[in-house]
């Protein structure tokens, strides 16, 4: 009984613990793209012929691993692209880290493993947008819970920056020469003709091989959509589906210095440059007409002498 009156009204030193509620944390987002847009040479272009894929991801900042959150959406996209179902990626976990601090002095770390919701992007690049240059942007939207500010926050935004190769053509399966030569209008001989490293034309090309399907040409003082392509012996339409600020955007405005895509063809382009001292008319169709009237006579000729002699 003495030792029962002895602890009455003891008690420990009082210690007080204050506890900091956060507001909800936006969630985390990020891509692959950087390693995934061009894998085989590291350019950081995409390319006509070679669909363009990579994954989005995002995580939530407070580890409530809610399903499907955060979820992820892509905002307005060009013709051609598509996105999977989001998934759970459950080999690539974001930890967060979290230190703890007590006023006894005690400061310990401990960390967590948050889930990471993930959705496989890939666009099928149209034949006409070479030359294409834009951001293409995803949002990743948290699941709120109730967080009154939450409800009110933007959404987290992870923008790429896709750059569509002009002038260049990435083979999309095992193809010929003229094959990809067909895509563009144009014919066998232009496109071996640009790709020196071609040794045959008959060579078979294998995917993601890329091939020079134009040359870049420089927009001069005073050109025009007409005057390059006569000049080039190409069309408008042409101009149009090999560039994309032409075609696709509907215009016919050239700037001093902007670099567009062609396909020359020598039969029907100008004779010689405008800026030649001693001009001459144009002679360009009895040109042509000469050359076919001549390979005409040739062919007639090796036709003639396969044929049997008569007795």
């Amino acid at each position: 009984a003495a030792a029962a009156g002895a602890c009455a009204g003891a008690s420990s030193t009082q210690h007080c613990i204050v506890f900091k509620v956060l507001a909800n944390p936006a969630p985390a987002a990020w891509t692959s793209f950087d390693a995934d847009v061009d894998p085989y040479a590291g350019s950081g272009l995409a390319y006509l012929g070679r669909p363009l894929a990579f994954t989005v991801y995002a995580s939530d900042g407070d580890c409530a691993n809610v399903d499907g959150s955060p979820a992820i959406a892509p905002d307005p996209m060009p013709p051609g692209t598509s996105m999977a179902a989001q998934e759970v990626c459950s080999s690539c976990p974001s930890l967060l880290t979290f230190n703890l601090t007590s006023f006894l002095g005690r400061n310990s770390s401990t960390t967590r493993t948050c889930l990471t919701q993930r959705r496989a992007f890939r666009w099928d690049i149209p034949l006409t947008y070479g030359g294409f240059s834009a951001p293409l942007c995803f949002t990743a939207t948290d699941t709120c819970g109730a967080d009154p500010t939450c409800t009110s926050r933007a959404p987290t935004r992870v923008c790429v920056n896709v750059t569509v190769a002009k002038c260049r053509y990435a083979v999309r399966e095992e193809s010929s020469v003229a094959q990809v030569a067909a895509l563009f209008g144009s014919d066998w001989i232009q496109v071996w003709n640009l790709n020196p490293w071609l040794d045959s034309p008959d060579r078979i090309l294998f995917q993601h091989q890329v091939l020079d399907i134009g040359r870049m040409y420089t927009v001069g003082a005073g050109d025009t959509v007409l005057l390059v392509a006569r000049r080039f012996g190409t069309t408008a339409r042409s101009l149009a589906v090999l560039n994309y600020e032409l075609g696709e955007r509907n215009s016919t405005n050239l700037t001093l210095g902007q670099r567009i895509c062609l396909t020359a063809n020598p039969c029907f382009g100008a004779v010689q440059s405008e800026y030649d001292d001693a001009p001459q008319g144009d002679q360009v169709l009895d040109r042509w007409y000469a050359g076919v009237q001549a390979a005409y006579n040739a062919l007639r000729l090796a036709q003639a002498a396969r044929q049997p002699q008569s007795p």
